[in-house]
């Protein structure tokens, strides 16, 4: 797993927010520009529909003139009134040609057609067109409409056939003509966007090429159901179509209302795309500078928030690797130099820690462990344990004659040497008294430890001594039996240790022991299990103790030595 720094976090963090605020941006700026497209499109689309129907209006003005003169026309109004198809159709084929007109379709007062250009057929009924059901109502147009006649388109006019002199509607009259390409082109140019008609999935008149003509179609005929839904409701249908590789703006709109056909109004947007191209290159510029000048900045920002930190850390492995002997450099008054203040504090509680653990007992040490959520009380508790003093002989004496610090410095000598053992044997330094150790054994082999750790302080001040040091002696006294450990002292300042008669004796047969003696008291003699010989010494009174006390004395020579693993006089030697 890739372990990212501080710094590089923060590096890449800025980075990722100016990126996101760039892309957030660019999209906004793209969704509002392309929002205001379409806005100007559907307003567009209100004009260029307005410049087609006034296109329809100039277009049919001929039409409409041309109707109204035939609808008074002797010669047609009489076949029509006498309902005779045939010379109804003469007319119409005779005036076809003079007219110029690509529609011509008569019908009687019902709306049955009468004559129609170019068809036999007749008959059918076309009243429910609605300038033919305007006309058949007496209404003179003075407009034009769209029919949808074939799959084509037509603008026509209608006019109502009048009998003369009785104002009685005999019929109407319709004219009208294609609407064509070059239609569609010159509406175009006049609104400046590609105008088609679509009729039956089929382009009847287009600005647009054959190519782009077929892709309009197929956009609409993908987008068929959506056009003609929103058609109903008289509303338009709006989409953006690719037309020959470019992208448009297309707006669908019903050409006749509930009739199938519509017109497609598309703008290209290459035009406002451009503009926002420019936009959105001006703001990735931007962005992108910014995010140089970001690193520039976050560089030094995250340097002078890292290097604390760092500092912190390589600080924290020292502490971890027990080195409290530092002091972190405070280079500012903000959060970070606060931390570093902090820590400096905290680095020299625990060197003080340290420090004042060579002053307390383990037992302290490991009471103050065992009742680390809780305040330490005063009181104790009973426990078997065997106790081990031991005291240098003669030192008060060798005190008086050498300086203090000769004193002090052999005294040190003496009671790491005689400490290293006790703790190595799995013993408990309870405190020291001047020249004199008071020790604690506890466990099943606590007698075997505490008697396998006098003949080794024996043996090991006997190697001192032969290496020329002081003529220095340690008499020692080991007791096993019940006591009470616990504080001792004031709310203020206590002491864990161990205390009763026990511990007394302890004391009594320490003070008994001669210069490189070991005296055990009858209780660790019965329970020692350990393979060393024993003498029987005297019993002795011991105050508090109403019959006198049975001693013992440790013989500790080769064998017993050699087994438990202390080095002999010769191994010594080499030492």
């Amino acid at each position: 797993m890739v372990r990212l720094t501080l710094r590089k976090k923060i590096l890449f963090s800025i980075i990722a927010l100016i990126l996101g605020l760039t892309v957030a941006v660019l999209l906004v700026i793209n969704f509002q520009i392309r929002s205001q497209i379409e806005t100007n499109a559907l307003g567009d689309f209100s004009s260029v529909r307005q410049s087609f129907t006034n296109f329809l209006h100039l277009r049919g003005q001929q039409l409409i003139e041309s109707s109204l003169l035939i609808s008074k026309y002797p010669a047609f109004v009489d076949p029509v009134i006498r309902k005779d198809p045939d010379n109804v159709r003469l007319v119409v084929i005779e005036l076809m040609y003079e007219l110029r007109a690509d529609l011509f379709v008569v019908t009687d007062e019902r709306g049955e057609v009468l004559g129609r250009f170019q068809s036999e057929k007749r008959g059918d009924n076309i009243g429910d067109q609605p300038s033919v059901r305007r006309a058949l109502r007496g209404v003179e147009t003075d407009s034009t409409d769209i029919w949808i006649e074939n799959g084509q388109l037509f603008v026509v006019a209608t006019t109502p056939v009048v009998v003369p002199g009785r104002n009685f509607i005999a019929g109407s009259i319709t004219l009208g003509q294609k609407l064509l390409d070059y239609d569609a082109e010159e509406l175009g140019k006049a609104t400046g966007a590609a105008i088609s008609f679509i009729v039956d999935n089929n382009v009847v008149a287009s600005s647009l090429s054959g190519p782009l003509q077929h892709d309009i179609v197929r956009f609409y005929v993908n987008h068929k159901d959506s056009i003609e839904s929103v058609g109903t409701r008289g509303s338009v249908f709006s989409g953006t179509s690719a037309l020959g590789g470019e992208e448009y703006f297309t707006t669908f709109g019903p050409i006749v209302p509930d009739q199938p056909g519509v017109y497609a109004i598309s703008l290209p947007l290459e035009p406002q795309l451009k503009a926002l191209r420019k936009v959105q290159l001006t703001i990735f510029l931007v962005g992108t500078g910014g995010i140089l000048i970001a690193l520039i900045i976050a560089f030094f920002i995250s340097k002078n928030i890292t290097s604390p930190i760092s500092s912190l850390v390589d600080a924290t492995e020292k502490v971890k690797e027990g080195q409290y002997d530092f002091k972190l450099t405070v280079k500012s008054n903000d959060e970070l130099g606060v931390l570093a203040d902090s820590f400096n504090s905290m680095v020299e509680g625990l060197r003080e820690r340290l420090l004042m653990r060579k002053f307390v007992s383990a037992s302290t040490i490991e009471m103050i462990h065992r009742t680390q959520d809780q305040n330490p009380i005063l009181g104790g508790e009973r426990k078997i344990v065997t106790v081990l003093f031991s005291d240098i002989r003669g030192f008060t004496a060798y005190s008086e004659r050498v300086p203090p610090e000769k004193v002090i410095e052999l005294l040190n000598v003496y009671l790491s040497l005689q400490s290293r053992i006790i703790i190595e044997h799995g013993g408990v330094v309870d405190k020291f008294v001047g020249d004199e150790i008071v020790s604690i054994f506890e466990g099943e082999d606590m007698v075997e430890r505490a008697v396998q750790s006098a003949i080794d302080i024996q043996k090991a001040i006997q190697l001192t001594e032969k290496r020329g040091v002081e003529n220095i002696k340690v008499g020692i006294g080991i007791n096993t039996g019940m006591v009470v450990m616990g504080n001792v002292g004031s709310e203020d300042r206590m002491d864990h240790t161990v205390l009763g008669s026990n511990v007394n004796l302890g004391s009594r047969l320490c003070s008994m022991a001669k210069p490189g003696q070991i005296i055990l008291s009858e209780s660790s003699s019965r329970l020692l299990k350990l393979d060393v010989k024993t003498r029987s010494l005297e019993a002795i009174p011991v105050k508090g103790i109403s019959l006198p006390v049975q001693t013992y004395d440790v013989v500790y020579d080769g064998t017993a030595v050699q087994r438990s693993g202390i080095p002999t006089e010769q191994e010594g030697e080499k030492r």
